[in-house]
């Protein structure tokens, strides 16, 4: 399990990422592209890919306050998916 330390670092090193590549949100998201990136990370990791685990987990101990439900959070992992293969491009350089 990661610990908050490591969920915040987590997150702070993709926002940084995505601000440094001029990533746009939409302004009326009320969860960001780098938390939900965050989110799948952490079900990864932590969680054995259940996303539904991760969503509650981050929901609850309050890293992402307004998470999204499963299906909403689903769309939007799948339209950030060719932003997740740059992130990793960019990380492994």
């Amino acid at each position: 399990m990661l610990c908050k330390d490591k969920i915040i670092s987590i997150f702070c090193l993709i926002d940084d990422i995505l601000q440094g590549i001029n990533h746009p949100e939409d302004v009326r998201r009320h969860v960001s592209d780098s938390e939900i990136i965050l989110t799948a990370i952490v079900s990864s990791t932590s969680f054995y890919g259940n996303h539904c685990s991760a969503i509650k987990f981050m929901k609850e101990y309050g890293f992402i306050p307004k998470m999204l439900d499963k299906s909403r959070f689903n769309r939007r992992l799948h339209k950030v998916g060719r932003l997740l293969y740059e992130l990793f491009e960019i990380i492994s350089s």
